[in-house]
């Protein structure tokens, strides 16, 4: 695979900096991030001292960033992408953002000749550190081509799924379908518990059943460990869900499962636990009637 010699990345939390190691097996990267302590965690990932020093001189650049203002501030702010990458710059970005500040975004640095895609993903930091992200792409098909050998780094199932913005859709889709069944089990184990059956229990009889999915694992590994350390958080769902409701609402399709299930997690930030594993959205049940659930190693 032809690739350039270094590249820029934006943005080294929770997932960036896993999957900036990654891409550091094949290519130098060269990394900004406001937060300069993260470099020290992030091997084989070299520092810049400014976000244009990130930016400048390289032709692929990949952000993962906390919100979509802070994509848009990094691609078209004074000191950002427009200002710095040349015509033929390939930008992915990583995040989860609006699809219509994607769509804006595109078409502002296309004026530049700057190709942007946005390519969330899902999988958590275990998947950004093995490598095996769910990528889901928004491209022209023309970009296809190279675009999936960049990403197919990161991720063992690489789609794309439309044209730019298309990528954004989907993983707000994703979110929504994964913060349901958050509410899902967290209501369920709570009923369970209040008729006297073991959580532990429980999850061994039904997660080879219809009820299997990864959610379900993940939070009763959480619950029974009443560990709620963060992987993903509330604080970050709860911001994908109300991109959802924006993007629903723009579209004029009714969405009202995903309506309550972002209740649930505004009332769990308003609670204190915005950032903790998202399966501490349990922690409500246990307040409202009074039954002890989850175990108490890092509860919230």
């Amino acid at each position: 695979m032809v690739m350039s010699e270094r590249i820029g990345w934006v943005g080294l939390g929770m997932m960036g900096q896993p999957m900036a190691q990654r891409l550091s097996e094949h290519v130098q990267v060269i990394a900004f991030d406001a937060n300069g302590e993260r470099y020290t965690g992030a091997p084989g990932v070299v520092g810049a001292a400014s976000l244009g020093d990130a930016l400048s001189e390289v032709s692929v650049i990949f952000l993962s960033l906390p919100s979509s203002d802070a994509v848009k501030d990094v691609c078209l702010g004074p000191d950002g992408i427009a200002q710095h990458a040349g015509s033929g710059t390939l930008v992915f970005d990583m995040s989860t953002t609006e699809p219509s500040v994607t769509r804006m975004i595109h078409e502002q640095l296309a004026g530049k000749g700057i190709q942007f895609i946005d390519s969330p993903v899902s999988g958590g930091p275990a998947g950004a550190q093995s490598g095996s992200l769910s990528i889901m792409a928004g491209c022209g098909e023309e970009q296809w081509p190279v675009a999936h050998k960049w990403l197919s780094h990161l991720g063992t199932s690489v789609v794309r799924v439309g044209e730019v913005g298309s990528g954004g859709v989907a993983k707000l889709v994703n979110n929504m379908i994964v913060g349901g069944i958050f509410v899902a089990v967290a209501e369920g184990f709570a009923l369970a518990s209040s008729q006297g059956v073991d959580i532990a229990s429980l999850h061994a009889a039904i997660r080879s059943g219809w009820a299997q999915s990864k959610v379900l694992d993940l939070s009763a590994d959480a619950v029974i460990a009443g560990d709620f350390a963060p992987s993903g958080t509330v604080d970050l769902l709860s911001k994908d869900l109300g991109y959802a409701r924006n993007l629903a609402r723009q579209a004029h399709v009714p969405i009202p499962l995903t309506s309550i299930v972002d209740e649930v997690f505004t009332s769990a930030k308003a609670s204190g636990k915005g950032g903790f594993f998202q399966a501490v959205i349990i922690t409500l049940w246990e307040r409202l009637t009074g039954i002890s659930i989850a175990g108490r190693k890092n509860n919230g």
